[in-house]
């Protein structure tokens, strides 16, 4: 009995060390999985709707789920996205108007997409180090946390096609092309060919800059010429075909019109511009990435070639594409650049990956990469610490209006008419408080509130920002627009306000910019480090005669 109660007592220490064998064996898997994870808790803990967009998002979906198909193909702004939709309709269907639902999506995505980038990096015959390595600089992008804690940003879904599709591609030519059942072969080949075209087409129905993909699939072909590749070729393009021939026949609105799409104008001024402000942001967040091209450069210039040299060549013209895709557009937001941070990160993690394994020769060119590449974490932080601001503060706003107006109340918002916070928060409230029966108005000036008497004693709702970081998420406000705002209120002598509510949050966070030291676009007067303490909120203020 004592010698059966000892083998029992064994058999779970052996699938403890079991576990652990595995855990240790697959770490290039699993850590990065963990940053993940914690990257996505404090926005999982305080799941927030935002007030840029994702109330047209939820609106959009609730029009399609009434019977509303039309809303899925955005004639009256000329855009097509059909998958982006269904993305979000489908997370509708299961959880309803929850945000915490739509926050483990884009954990889920994060997941998908750093796996993803993993065993890409492993098929082309990086090391489990190097694999490791690019999803955890992938994971200390600077602009992954916009596009994981908001909800209506199409990169993250895109980003996930974009890496399963060159998974793919390369699995095909890795694996697939050598079995030596042929029978099989071709079965696997077929539904391979067949996942191709439908991610190409995905791509670029999740957001129209996938068509990015299109020329860099050419390219590859025109520089490296494989002889598997010729056919994938024709699939991503026959994909990209199928995007353009459906969006003619649904879409009544052609490629170049459309309220939104005619922001995109392919002319000198407008390339000169914004090349200006994305040198500005990109020396800001990948100041690491230029130092360790440089690096690869020189190496290879010296006739020390590195591995890899076709796969970091790829890496390069891919970050080219992304980046030369939006010179065209009027508006620089970062986030837009998450395809590109994917390819700064195989870069960075195949490279570092490399001089570890000559570490006596590369030390000092490590420790330097750390310590440039460390502020894109910082940033990435304070990205995080203003996302959870900006968000908690404005469902408060919009959470005390809800629940303290009376009814039929005038809201008077203090911005500019066609600001975009005044119509989604006219949509929080209708979408998740059911207050159709507020009249949101914009503020513009006394004249607003009537000539003689106040009858209805109005609210007036202002914004409150300080200290902003200089690049940071979207906040749909700056701090000096703020204070003229707040100004705006000071009524003349025959009106009084009173501060019924107000509320506001602060962090403290650290700005580093070395791009400004080679940056000759900047005209910042800023210092390189700088220590600063921002605050977000919001004033309501009451107004009667």
């Amino acid at each position: 009995m004592k010698q059966l109660a000892t083998r029992r007592a064994s058999i779970p220490n052996k699938k403890f060390e079991t576990i652990l064998t595995i855990i240790s064996g697959n770490l290039h898997f699993v850590i990065p999985v963990l940053l993940c994870i914690l990257i996505m808790l404090p926005r999982l803990a305080s799941p927030q709707f935002g007030l840029l967009d994702d109330g047209v998002t939820i609106s959009t979906i609730k029009g399609i789920y009434s019977g509303n198909w039309s809303l899925l193909l955005e004639n009256s702004v000329g855009r097509f996205r059909p998958i982006y939709w269904l993305y979000h309709f489908l997370i509708f269907l299961v959880a309803g108007s929850q945000p915490f639902w739509f926050f483990l999506g884009n954990l889920i995505l994060l997941i998908l997409i750093v796996l993803g980038l993993i065993l890409t990096v492993r098929l082309v015959g990086g090391s489990k180090i190097q694999a490791g390595l690019s999803g955890i600089f992938f994971l200390g992008s600077t602009i992954l946390v916009e596009n994981a804690y908001t909800l209506s940003k199409p990169e993250l879904l895109q980003t996930f096609f974009l890496i399963t599709l060159v998974y793919l591609v390369l699995f095909q030519y890795k694996k697939l092309l050598s079995l030596p059942d042929a029978k099989e072969k071709r079965c696997k080949t077929i539904i391979t060919d067949f996942c191709v075209v439908f991610l190409t087409f995905s791509i670029c129905a999740t957001k129209e800059t996938g068509l990015a993909l299109l020329p860099f699939a050419i390219l590859i072909y025109l520089i490296k010429k494989p002889e598997f590749y010729l056919k994938t070729l024709g699939l991503i393009l026959f994909g990209g075909f199928s995007f353009f021939l459906l969006r003619s026949i649904l879409v009544t609105t052609g490629i170049g019109s459309g309220s939104y799409v005619q922001s995109y104008a392919i002319n000198l001024p407008t390339i000169i511009s914004t090349t200006m402000r994305w040198s500005t942001f990109l020396l800001h967040d990948y100041f690491f990435l230029l130092f360790i091209v440089i690096v690869w450069i020189i190496l290879t210039k010296v006739g020390k070639q590195t591995p890899f040299q076709f796969p970091l060549t790829c890496a390069l013209l891919w970050m080219g594409l992304w980046l030369v895709i939006y010179l065209p557009w009027m508006y620089t937001s970062v986030y837009y650049l998450l395809p590109f941070s994917l390819g700064a990160a195989f870069f960075s993690g195949i490279m570092i990956g490399w001089l570890l394994q000559n570490l006596s020769y590369y030390r000092w060119l490590l420790i330097l990469f750390v310590l440039i590449w460390i502020i894109s974490p910082l940033h990435a932080l304070a990205n995080a610490k203003t996302q959870l601001i900006v968000d908690k503060e404005n469902a408060n706003m919009v959470a005390f209006i809800a629940t303290n107006a009376d009814r039929n109340q005038r809201i008077l918002i203090n911005y500019p008419a066609n600001h975009e916070y005044i119509g989604e928060i006219e949509q929080h409230l209708d979408l998740f408080w059911g207050r159709q029966d507020l009249e949101i108005e914009p503020f513009t000036s006394k004249e607003d509130l009537g000539t003689t008497t106040i009858t209805d004693e109005p609210w007036i709702v202002s914004n409150i920002v300080s200290n902003p970081p200089p690049i940071s998420v979207r906040l749909g406000i700056y701090e000096n627009e703020s204070t003229r705002l707040l100004e705006k209120i000071t009524l003349s002598k025959s009106f009084g306000n009173k501060t019924v509510w107000e509320s506001k949050s602060e962090c403290n966070a650290v700005n580093i910019d070395l791009g400004r030291i080679i940056n000759i676009f900047s005209t910042s007067s800023q210092p390189i480090v700088e220590f600063y303490r921002f605050q977000f909120g919001w004033n309501i203020a009451e107004v009667s005669g």
